[in-house]
């Protein structure tokens, strides 16, 4: 029953502190803003808006994702001591390397390099290739779209027509 209990409390709080909003302690500071706010501040061309996606993207979807893998380890640590142990051995690199990606890609990073690309129009190297990727799938994306709307639209013509 105390397995049980300190295994609920473990997720509740895991589930607690991860689901916090960021609006909660909200300051002044320029690197406090949020994606779409960034998105709006800074987001004037394509590569802007790329960088802000790649920032964003690396730090929500991946960073968060192999930390949580550690909170959940030790929940299973307190269930079942053997198999846990070895979840949190699995895991624990992998929650570094979720810190370090978060590290990489902070905000303020992403202020850094968007005032940096807006005075002197020219992006780092090492984000130069990730953006470029990015916008090149957005415009494959777009052209997609295009030709999906465009088949509906001849589709929509050929019933009409029957």
């Amino acid at each position: 029953m105390k397995k049980i209990l300190i295994t609920s409390v473990l997720v509740l709080i895991t589930l607690v502190t991860y689901s916090q909003s960021p609006d909660t302690t909200r300051d002044n500071k320029s690197y406090k803003l949020s994606y779409e706010e960034f998105q709006n501040q800074y987001g004037t061309d394509d590569t802007s808006a790329a960088l802000i996606d790649l920032f964003f993207s690396k730090r929500d979807e991946k960073a968060f994702g192999q930390m949580s893998m550690l909170p959940l380890s030790t929940a299973v640590t307190v269930v079942m001591p053997p198999v846990g142990i070895y979840l949190m051995a699995v895991s624990s690199p992998i929650f570094v390397n979720g810190l370090v990606v978060q590290l990489k890609y902070s905000r303020k990073k992403l202020l850094a390099a968007l005032n940096d690309y807006h005075q002197h129009n020219m992006l780092a190297d090492n984000y130069t290739q990730k953006v470029t990727a990015l916008i090149e799938l957005s415009r494959e994306n777009e052209a997609e779209e295009a030709l999906q709307t465009k088949l509906d639209e001849l589709k929509a013509g050929l019933r009409a027509a029957k």
